[in-house]
């Protein structure tokens, strides 16, 4: 290779990793110095407050703490019930299943169902999923 040849190369890959270098600088300048774009998420804006009922077989209600530990028998249904208030205008519900199928009603309704007995190999249930 002839000495011009290796100077234009030379030149070349100084000129990639001083591009490559800016890019870097302009990313990293970027995200330090201009606002996000994301709401400021806590656990008190998106946690529902309000009050939980269990509805047990006898047909009576106690209220309940959610989230909680409750002791339920295997193959046993546990009804959660819940009254949204007037004013409420969120358009998204969530809830995390752990090792359980859900059904979620409003007014009655079925809305959506969590259930993975046919679609597992092995158990039953994942482990953890959200709802919405």
């Amino acid at each position: 290779m002839t000495e011009e040849k290796y100077t234009i190369h030379k030149y070349k890959r100084i000129l990639f990793y001083v591009v490559i270098l800016v890019l870097f600088a302009a990313f990293f300048l970027g995200q330090s110095i201009y606002p996000s774009e994301r709401e400021t998420v806590t656990e008190e804006s998106i946690t529902y407050t309000g009050t939980f009922y269990r509805e047990l077989p006898d047909g009576t209600e106690e209220e309940i703490r959610v989230p909680d530990r409750y002791d339920v028998p295997a193959g046993e249904l546990m009804v959660i019930r819940s009254v949204l208030p007037q004013d409420y205008n969120e358009n998204t519900i969530a809830i995390r299943s752990s090792l359980e199928n859900v059904r979620i009603y409003i007014g009655g309704e079925l809305r959506t169902v969590y259930d993975t007995k046919n679609t597992r190999p092995f158990g039953k249930n994942s482990a953890s999923g959200y709802v919405f």
